[in-house]
């Protein structure tokens, strides 16, 4: 997948726990911790989003960084 997702390092950035940013965007701590432990974006919904970037004080590209595919070489 293309999409890095960055939310592990805006709040290591911002010095928020993920039990203080689940408390803010009423999500639970649970959630909060599995998505900052996915590396890449699966799926994410925009109202999450829209929250996670008010809460964290940025935009959706701080949080979300396209990577694209390495090119395969040919013959």
């Amino acid at each position: 997948m293309p999409i890095r997702f960055r939310l592990a390092e805006l709040m290591e950035d911002r010095k928020i726990s993920g039990y203080a940013l689940a408390q803010q965007i009423g999500m639970t701590a649970s959630a909060i911790y599995k998505l900052q432990r996915q590396r890449h974006m699966q799926r994410l919904n925009g109202d999450t989003l829209a929250l996670l970037c008010d809460a964290l004080e940025c935009t959706p590209g701080d949080l979300l960084v396209y990577e694209p595919p390495k090119k395969k070489r040919g013959h």
